[in-house]
């Protein structure tokens, strides 16, 4: 086909200095041989000159962009003014990201900056409006060994204008986040787990590991055909239901040179509970036990204080008092409190220590030591006898007693008297004085026992000598009757 090259008139473009020429479908202005559908180059009359090039694109306002009805996907325009009043939920958003003047263009959803969605350049920075919010977004993405972007692999940082600033660096001692804002808040390190892809994201599901901190050994020989992972510290979920209902805990793993790779070793889980050598929930605090505490051993399950001094250690079923090896004391102190032995299966208190006094099977003791039940013994020490009744001789036989003043020895006369009006031998306590104090003294009554035994020791004395009077007598009658 014979080209065809019409030259526009002149006076289209008068004021322009500009010639204009269509070409098969194709317009060039200021050259014969457009190379695309719309090509413009400089006058050739005003290469050197001052005056200005270029393409101009409608200048618009955000208001006056805003209220285009059905804005058609490709549109071009220059904002140069921002000020906006809002007009409907649909006509806002079309403009949301139109913040500063500049080249925005009309995706089909929304006007956007000429340049925002491309991500060939090593940083870039986008700027829009979320909500009332003005936010701006800075996107880094990473490149590989060629220099090459790798997809899908982005860092984003996300801050509303003017309320706070974050500083990432480094130093000699390492990476270093600073965070700038009047408030409490502290900068964070944010890891996010999802499943699916970039583009087409999925919801995790339950034993997803969300983010860990991993410390590993360096490699400088590369030769390392091994796991050179040393510790890990790493966030999982447990119970996953939905974004808004889920459970999560936290585990971490350490090595030891005789493992091939990290285990786990402590674990903080979603009820609180904190297990040390368990990642398992059965308890509030759980330590594993797999080692007998002796007063030598310097491994032990649990140890409070240093091992070469005195210290408290423990195994699942003993707690030891030491000293450097040797036997120290096991103090159990309340600062004023009381102390209890409970018993779980039936819900009550085996043993109670309060105020001094020990009660077994009991509440609230009254005595040194009270006890709800027998008490077996092979012997039994009374500590209190100043007074022990030997003051009965003493009294019979000089007729005072420096051991008790006040005893008086009753004559069996005496006696019955005394036992017909009280109803009990003199010196002990009535039936119903036992009942109302609800128990027996039994030093009281082991001194009083012993107090009647040495009086009946007495009457017994006084009647044997009665009998032998009357014997010799009834000898001295016989002796008479038989003359």
């Amino acid at each position: 086909m014979k080209a065809t090259t019409t030259k526009l008139s002149v006076l289209a473009f008068l004021g322009l200095g500009l010639v204009a020429y269509g070409q098969s479908g194709k317009v060039g202005i200021n050259t014969d041989k457009p190379a695309a559908t719309l090509e413009v180059q400089p006058t050739s009359t005003n290469l050197a000159g001052t005056t200005n090039e270029g393409f101009i694109a409608p200048k618009l306002s955000k208001q006056r962009v805003a209220q285009t009805d059905e804005p058609k996907e490709g549109t071009l325009v220059y904002v140069d003014n921002t000020s906006f009043t809002t007009i409907d939920g649909t006509k806002d958003a079309r403009v949301a990201k139109i913040t500063e003047k500049g080249y925005y263009y009309y995706n089909g959803t929304e006007w956007v900056k000429s340049t925002t969605g491309s991500y060939s350049e090593i940083w870039k920075e986008n700027k829009f409006m979320d909500g009332s919010i003005f936010r701006r977004e800075v996107i880094l993405p990473f490149l590989d060994s060629e220099g090459e972007k790798r997809n899908g692999i982005t860092a984003s940082f996300q801050s509303p204008d003017k309320l706070n600033e974050l500083l990432f660096g480094a130093s000699a001692y390492g990476l270093n986040i600073n965070r700038y804002v009047n408030n409490s808040n502290a900068p964070s390190l944010v890891f996010e787990k999802n499943r699916g892809t970039i583009n087409s994201p999925l919801e995790v599901q339950n034993g997803d590991v969300l983010g860990q901190i991993l410390f590993r050994v360096g490699n400088p020989t590369v030769n390392s055909l091994g796991n050179r992972n040393a510790s890990i510290m790493r966030s999982y979920i447990s119970d996953y239901n939905n974004i808004n209902s889920f459970s999560s805990g936290i585990s971490w793993w350490t090595r030891r040179s005789s493992d091939a790779q990290p285990r786990a070793v402590m674990g903080l889980l979603p009820s609180g509970s904190l297990g040390i050598g368990y990642t398992l929930d059965h308890g509030l605090l759980q330590v594993a036990s797999y080692d007998d505490v002796s007063l030598g051993a310097i491994f032990v399950p649990f140890i409070i204080g240093r091992h070469d001094q005195e210290n408290l250690a423990m195994d699942k079923n003993e707690i030891m008092a030491r000293n450097n090896g040797q036997v120290s004391g096991l103090h159990l102190q309340v600062e004023g409190g009381d102390l209890t032995i409970w018993d779980r299966l039936s819900n009550s208190e085996k043993v109670k220590f309060t105020d001094g006094k020990m009660g077994i099977g009991i509440v609230a003791p009254t005595e040194k030591l009270e006890v709800a039940g027998n008490v077996k013994a092979t012997g039994f020490i009374g500590a209190n006898a100043a007074i022990f009744p030997d003051y009965v001789f003493q009294k019979y036989y000089t007729g005072t007693s420096s051991l008790k003043a006040d005893y008086s020895f009753k004559t069996l006369s005496q006696v019955e008297d005394f036992v017909k009006t009280n109803g009990h031998l003199p010196g002990y306590l009535s039936a119903s004085k036992i009942k109302e104090q609800g128990y027996i003294d039994l030093m009281a009554t082991q001194l009083t026992n012993v107090e009647k035994i040495e009086e009946l020791y007495l009457h017994l004395l006084e009647k044997d000598k009665e009998v032998k009077e009357l014997k010799e007598r009834l000898e001295k009658l016989e002796k008479l009757l038989q003359k």
